[in-house]
C-alpha cells in the first residue's frame, strides 16, 4: 500500500535586463539650469536704478539715494542667491529621480528559469487511476 507521491523542483536564477537606446539617453541626460533667473533680477536691479531717476524733479541727497541703491541691491542679491540655490536643488532632485528611475530599469530580475513536476503513484493508486480512466471512456 504506497501513497501517492509528488515532487516538484524549481530552479531559480538572476536575469539582466538588456540595455536600450532610450535608457542609454536617459543616462546622458543633465537637466539645465533656469536660464530667466539672471534675466528676471537682471530686470529687477534695472528697475531700481530707473526708480532713482525722478522726473519730476524730487531731491534726495546722494547719501540717501546711495543708502538705498545699496540696500535694494542687497536685497536682489539675496533672492537671485536664493532663486539659484532652490533651483540647483530642483536639478538634483531631477538627478536623483533619473537614477533611481536608471536603477529600477536595469535591476537584475529575480525569476524562475526551470520547473519539474514528478508525480507517481503506489500500487493503488495507478489501479483507481486505471479505473477511473476506463469509465470515463463509458460516459
Amino acid at each position: 500500500m504506497g501513497g501517492q507521491k509528488a515532487t516538484s523542483t524549481a530552479n531559480y536564477g538572476f536575469f539582466q535586463k538588456p540595455n536600450w537606446q532610450e535608457l542609454d539617453d536617459l543616462k546622458a541626460w543633465n537637466p539645465q539650469a533656469d536660464p530667466t533667473i539672471d534675466f528676471n533680477f537682471g530686470e529687477q536691479q534695472q528697475n531700481l536704478e530707473r526708480g532713482f531717476v525722478a522726473p519730476t524733479g524730487s531731491y534726495q541727497t546722494p547719501e540717501l539715494r546711495e543708502q538705498q541703491m545699496r540696500s535694494g541691491t542687497e536685497r536682489i542679491g539675496q533672492n537671485r542667491a536664493m532663486a539659484k540655490r532652490a533651483d540647483m536643488y530642483d536639478q538634483n532632485q531631477l538627478n536623483l529621480g533619473k537614477l533611481t528611475n536608471i536603477a529600477q530599469m536595469k535591476a537584475p530580475e529575480f525569476a524562475k528559469t526551470k520547473e519539474e513536476q514528478k508525480s507517481g503513484g503506489g500500487f493503488w493508486n495507478n489501479l483507481v487511476g486505471g479505473a477511473l480512466g476506463m469509465a470515463s471512456k463509458f460516459i
